[in-house]
C-alpha cells in the first residue's frame, strides 16, 4: 500500500519504491532547506530508505544550485541512464513493454494499465497451450492481499482424462477439468442394453470390470413368472420361483365361523385355517345360553355359561326388571320407601327385597321426641330409648345468681346450681366507692367483680384521707395510705394516723346453695334470689350497688373529716382552698424545711 510521509518521519523506515519529490523549481536557483547542511543530511536519510528502486522527483537545473546535489547528480549522470524527463513504467513479466509516464496524468496506478497484453502465464498443470487470458496483472502481494498464483491457481481448461479404471485399456472421458485429480475416482463407464437370459423384457447394464456373462445371469429384477395362486414370483429373476405354499402375499379370505356376517379380510396367501380364524378381529356373533351375544372378539374363545358380564334385564315377581349382571343371582334392587318405627315421622330408604321392619331400624334421623325440659332428644330415631332431663345438653337461659334482672345466662340445660353460680356475668352495674362514696365517682365493673375486695381495688381516684399532719394523702384511693414521715407537703414528724379499715382480700362469696337456677323454660323466685346477695353490698332504688360502709372508729373519723363536720384542725373539706401545692388541701401554711 502507498505511504504518504515526510522525510524526518520517514526515517528508520524502508519500503520498496521510494518516490522523493524535491519541492524546489524557480529559474533563480534558490533551494532554501534543501541547499542548507540539513537538507544534505536528509539527502543522505532519503537515499538509504529504498530496497528496489530509489526516484527524485525535482528540477535538475535548480538542485545544482548547491553542492551536494551537484555532486549526486554528476554521479548519476556517469552511469548513464539515471537522469531523464520520463517517469519509467515497465511490466515485470513483458520486459518488452515501455510506457513511461511524462505528464502526472500519464501515471499507471495497476499493472494491466502499464501492460495492455493478455497475461499468458502457463497453470501449474504444465499442459500446453493452459496459459492464463486475463489482462496482465502481478503474482506477489498487492493491496495487502495475495495475488492469484498460477502455479497454485486451478487450471479451468478441459481435457480427456481416465479414471480408476478396472479394464484395459482405459475408458476416456472428455471435459473433464485439468485440475480435478481422476486418479482414485472410480470409473463411471455404463454398458447398456444388455439382455437377460431368462427373460428378454429385463434390459440390463454393465459397469466397468464386470463381465456380460455375469450380468446376465445375476439378473436382479423381479420375476415376471405367475404361481399358481395368480401372484407373481416375488423372488429375483436369477433365482427359482417359489411354490404356492411358501408365497407371502396378502389375499381376501373370509371367516371361517361366520362367513356370511363377517367381512373378508386380508391375510398371507400361505395362511393355514388355523391361522385365518385366528385373523378375524370382528365381533363375535355367537348367541350364548342366556341369549346375549358374545362380548368378545371372533378370533378369541367365547365366554363360558354363567360369565355373561351384561345387564340380566329379566322381569322380577315384584315387577321390577333386575339390574344386576347375567352371571349373578337374579335380585331387584329398586329403591322403597317406609315410616320409621316412631310413627311414621321419618321415612327410610331401602332395597326392595328388604322388610321392612329391618328397613324403619336403620333411620339416621333425629329424633323428634320432646324431653320434659322442652328440648328435643338428641339421639338418632333408631335409638332405643330417648335420654334423660339430666344429660340434655342444649343451651338454656338461666337468671343471673347474684343480680336477677341481668340479661340470661346461656349454659346447658343439665347444669346444677354450683354451676350456674359459677357462671361468668359480664354485665356492668355500677357501685360506689366503699371509702368515699360521695366524693368518688361510681365504679362501672362487670357483675362478677361485685366482691368489696375487687371494687376496693378499681377505684383510681386520688385518696381523701386527712394525714395527721393535716395534709391529704397524695396516693390513689385503691394504694395504701402514705406512711409517717412520707408526706410530700411537710417534714413534720407525727405519728400516724388510726389505719383505715382493712378489707378482706378473698374470692367473691359464692352464691348459698339455698338458692336455685332457674331456666328459660320456668319462673325464678327473686325473693330467694334478693337473700342471696352478700351482706356487704345495697341495691338502691335505682338500680345501682352500694357497698356497705365499714364499721370503727378510724373509719367514722376518716369519713366524719371527709364531709366536714366537727372533725380535724382546718374546718370543713367543702370549704378549703388548695394551697397551690399538688396534693395540699389543707388550707394552712405550709411547713417551713
Amino acid at each position: 500500500m502507498a505511504e504518504v510521509s515526510t522525510i524526518d518521519r520517514y526515517q528508520g523506515d524502508e519500503n520498496d519504491i521510494v518516490i522523493v519529490s524535491l519541492v524546489r523549481s524557480n529559474s533563480d536557483g534558490k533551494l532554501g532547506f534543501l541547499g542548507s547542511d540539513d537538507g544534505k543530511n536528509r539527502m543522505c536519510v532519503a537515499q538509504s530508505r529504498a530496497r528496489r528502486g530509489l526516484y527524485f522527483l525535482g528540477n535538475a537545473a535548480c538542485l545544482r544550485t548547491a553542492t551536494h546535489w551537484r555532486t549526486l547528480l554528476d554521479l548519476l549522470e556517469e552511469r548513464g541512464g539515471c537522469l531523464g524527463s520520463h517517469f519509467p513504467q515497465r511490466c515485470p513479466r513483458h520486459l518488452d513493454v515501455h510506457n513511461d509516464a511524462q505528464e502526472a496524468e500519464d501515471l499507471c496506478t495497476t499493472q494491466s494499465a502499464v501492460c495492455k497484453r493478455a497475461c499468458e502465464q502457463r497453470f501449474g498443470c504444465g499442459q500446453e497451450g493452459h496459459t492464463c487470458g486475463r489482462p496482465c496483472h502481478p503474482e506477489d502481494e498487492e493491496d495487502g492481499h495475495e495475488a492469484d498464483s498460477h502455479a497454485a491457481s486451478k487450471c479451468p481448461y478441459t481435457i480427456t482424462k481416465a479414471f480408476s479404471c478396472l479394464e484395459s485399456p482405459k475408458h476416456m472421458f472428455p471435459g473433464i477439468r485439468c485440475s480435478r485429480d481422476t486418479s482414485a475416482e472410480p470409473c463411471p463407464y455404463q454398458e447398456d442394453n444388455l439382455q437377460c437370459s431368462r427373460n428378454s423384457s429385463h434390459k440390463l447394464v454393465r459397469k466397468c470390470g464386470q463381465s456380460v456373462e455375469s450380468v446376465v445371469k445375476n439378473c436382479k429384477l423381479a420375476c415376471d413368472t405367475v404361481l399358481s395362486c395368480d401372484h407373481r414370483c416375488p423372488r429375483p429373476c436369477s433365482e427359482t420361483c417359489v411354490e404356492r405354499a411358501a408365497c407371502e402375499e396378502l389375499a381376501d379370505f373370509e371367516c371361517p365361523r361366520f362367513p356370511q356376517r363377517h367381512r373378508r379380510f386380508r391375510c398371507p396367501c400361505n395362511s393355514s385355517p388355523s391361522q385365518v380364524a385366528e385373523s378375524c378381529k370382528v365381533r363375535c356373533s355367537q348367541r350364548l345360553p342366556c341369549g346375549h351375544y358374545c362380548p368378545k372378539l371372533c378370533c378369541e374363545p367365547c365366554v363360558s355359561d354363567g360369565q355373561c358380564q351384561k345387564t340380566c334385564k329379566k322381569v322380577l315377581g315384584c315387577g321390577h326388571t333386575c339390574l344386576l349382571r347375567c352371571s349373578e343371582a337374579c335380585q331387584c334392587t329398586e329403591l322403597k320407601r317406609v315410616p320409621c318405627k316412631r310413627g311414621g315421622v321419618h321415612t327410610v330408604e331401602g332395597l326392595c327385597f328388604e322388610e321392612d321392619g329391618f328397613i324403619a331400624a336403620r333411620c339416621t334421623a333425629r329424633c323428634s321426641q320432646e324431653l320434659p325440659c322442652g328440648h328435643r332428644c338428641p339421639r338418632p330415631c333408631s335409638a332405643e330409648t330417648c335420654i334423660d332431663r339430666a344429660a340434655c345438653e342444649e343451651l338454656a337461659d338461666f337468671e343471673c345468681p347474684r343480680f336477677p334482672h341481668h340479661r340470661k345466662l346461656r349454659l346447658p340445660c343439665n347444669s346444677d346450681q354450683s354451676q350456674v353460680d359459677k357462671a361468668v356475668c359480664e354485665e356492668l352495674i355500677e357501685f360506689d366507692c366503699p371509702r368515699f362514696p360521695e366524693r368518688h365517682r361510681k365504679l362501672r365493673l362487670p357483675c362478677r367483680f361485685s366482691n368489696p375486695f375487687y371494687v376496693a381495688e378499681s377505684c383510681k381516684a386520688r385518696c381523701l384521707l386527712k394525714l395527721a399532719c393535716g395534709h391529704f394523702c397524695a396516693k390513689l384511693c385503691c394504694e395504701p395510705c402514705t406512711r409517717h414521715g412520707e408526706c410530700q407537703a411537710c417534714a413534720k414528724r407525727l405519728p400516724l394516723p388510726k389505719a383505715r379499715p382493712a378489707l378482706a382480700k378473698a374470692r367473691p362469696p359464692a352464691a348459698p346453695s339455698t338458692s336455685t337456677a332457674s331456666s328459660s323454660t320456668g319462673p325464678r323466685d327473686n325473693n330467694n334470689t334478693n337473700n342471696n346477695i352478700s351482706n356487704n353490698i345495697i341495691i338502691n332504688n335505682n338500680n345501682t350497688v352500694q357497698l356497705r360502709p365499714a364499721t370503727g372508729k378510724a373509719a367514722g373519723k376518716g369519713q366524719h373529716q371527709d364531709r366536714g363536720k366537727g372533725g380535724g384542725k382546718g374546718g370543713g373539706s367543702h370549704k378549703r382552698k388548695h394551697d397551690g401545692r399538688k396534693g395540699d388541701f389543707s388550707g394552712r401554711k405550709r411547713h417551713r424545711h
